[in-house]
């Protein structure tokens, strides 16, 4: 086969996506997308609702109270009355944005909402609240829809408006990961040419989990049997180091997007069985927006996603080419 190609069905591998004005033609993509994002916002009503009930469980002490730039306005408060009103305020705008999806200024309260929510997490301690950071970028992408029901219902354009949208939205959550698993490979590549212990070394997870419970005092339910069991571990580590890295990839494989977040929401309860740690407020957006995609075209075949695969794929594309070179000679 010739190098160009070659180089023309790579370029192709990796942006297999069909055109937004493809999807706007058709109705099962918007309005699978209409009803995503308004499930997005009843499940952020409903998120809201618990956080109330749940009182103090989710904030800090008052003594590591050190508002951010975005709250320095309780300053004028105690930390309880800033809880409260915040609280209160991200109950108010989750309901509104639930009553009122398809109105943009709805969408912009339902924005501050969480804006306000995330600043205040971020006010305990030294560190930033990341669990809720897929939530503002969401939220924030979500109030550039357009902003009547009828716009994109009868106008292509509209329509094309409206998914485009909804692309930033996934590409947004996709991204979060993307950086997350480029943040350990770009760590591992240093920690080797240093000759340290890396994250691809087997005994890698076991150490960081024996770390992380001694350092806490925490408990775990399979914490010590990784700790035990090394290479029981090593594969679930690389593996969550893979679907990280190539997330934002698995945008433009809509083949992949059910596979990807389902791996990634498992990949979420593993540290959470491993390492104690419940970083689960991502997984809802993963289920809303990628279990039934508006751009997974029905009937996709097993044989397409296997081909989809990063690595794998581009593998299994050139063993197959071999073959079939082979065979015609």
């Amino acid at each position: 086969m010739k190098p160009n190609l070659y180089i023309k069905k790579f370029t192709a591998y990796i942006y297999d996506f069909p055109s937004l004005e493809s999807f706007a033609k058709e109705e099962r993509p918007i309005e699978k997308a209409k009803n995503i994002v308004r499930y997005l916002y009843y499940f952020l009503a409903l998120k809201s609702t618990t956080m109330l009930f749940a009182g103090d469980t989710y904030f800090g002490t008052s003594e590591n109270f050190s508002p951010v730039w975005s709250t320095l306005w309780v300053n004028l408060l105690s930390p309880a009355d800033a809880i409260t009103i915040i609280q209160f305020f991200f109950l108010a705008s989750a309901f509104i944005g639930s009553f009122f999806y398809w109105n943009r200024i709805a969408r912009i309260i339902a924005f501050l909402g969480v804006f306000e929510l995330h600043a205040l997490l971020s006010s305990f301690g030294i560190e930033v609240d990341h669990a809720w950071y897929p939530w503002l970028f969401v939220t924030f992408f979500l109030i550039f829809l357009p902003d009547t029901r009828a716009q994109t219902r009868h106008s292509l354009e509209g329509r094309k408006i409206f998914l485009l949208v909804f692309l930033a939205v996934q590409a947004s959550v996709f991204f979060t990961y993307s950086m997350s698993g480029f943040g350990k490979i770009y760590g591992a590549i240093n920690q080797i040419i240093g000759g340290g212990m890396h994250a691809f070394a087997p005994e890698a997870l076991a150490l960081h989990v024996a770390h992380w419970l001694a350092s806490t005092h925490s408990v775990s339910l399979l914490g010590p049997f990784i700790i035990d069991h090394p290479w029981f571990g090593w594969p679930l580590f690389v593996g969550t180091i893979y679907l990280q890295f190539f997330a934002l990839w698995i945008l433009f494989k809509p083949s992949l997007h059910k596979l990807w977040a389902a791996g990634l929401v498992f990949s979420h309860i593993g540290i959470y069985v491993i390492m104690g740690l419940t970083y689960l407020s991502s997984a809802p957006l993963l289920i809303l927006l990628f279990f039934d995609s508006p751009f997974h075209k029905p009937g996709t075949s097993w044989r397409k996603i296997l081909l989809d695969l990063p690595i794998f794929g581009s593998l299994l594309r050139l063993f197959t080419d071999f073959r079939l070179n082979k065979m015609k000679k």
